[in-house]
Order: C-alpha cells, then structure tokens, then sequence
C-alpha cells in the first residue's frame, strides 16, 4: 500500500495511506525507527519507500544517478 505522513504525538510517523496505521516493514518493526522530528524527514523516507515499492511493480522511475549521466 502507499505510505503518507501523520503526527501522532510529537513526531511525525510514516503510516499506510488507507488505514492510518503505522507502516512496518517484513519483519513486524515500524519502518520509520519510532518516528521523526521533522515532518520532511518523514515525507522523504514515505516517498522513498514508495517509489521503491513502485520500481518493484515494474514503473519506469529512474533514479537520481542516472538523471545526473
């Protein structure tokens, strides 16, 4: 599922879009580590994961290495 930001308390988590819940990785852990300080940081990890899991799908992103070639 995409990923999106939320403030829960004082930091800013990463969650799934459709249900609000806090997003965890394969292993059962939250992907954001507890949480950031910084909206930014979040929406930068929420972004990341989801152009990721899109790469994965098979969408023709390309990375910031080959945009600079």
């Amino acid at each position: 599922m995409p990923l999106t930001t939320k403030k829960l308390g004082k930091k800013w988590r990463v969650v799934e879009v459709n249900t609000g819940d806090i997003a965890n990785n394969a292993g059962g852990t939250a992907l954001d580590g507890g949480g950031h300080e910084s909206k930014t940081g979040a929406q930068s990890q929420a972004a990341a994961v989801n152009i990721s899991k899109a790469r994965k799908k098979g969408a023709n992103i390309p990375s910031k290495r080959n945009m600079l070639a």
